[in-house]
């Protein structure tokens, strides 16, 4: 994974990020709450760091 740093913070956040409404927003299909959490676990052990919650 690559990653790059946010200006003026010093934080380094993955290149790849993970849209949380993947999982939330039923979408791209419905969800458990158990298989949220999977995915996300997932993303993070692959080295994503950048999550976007972001309502819009």
């Amino acid at each position: 994974m690559r990653y790059r740093r946010i200006a003026g913070t010093g934080i380094d956040v993955s290149e790849v990020g993970f849209g949380v409404w993947t999982v939330s927003a039923g979408w791209w299909g419905d969800y458990s709450d158990e298989q949220a959490v999977a995915m996300l676990r997932q993303a993070y052990d692959r080295g994503v760091t950048l999550f976007d919650t972001a309502d819009t």
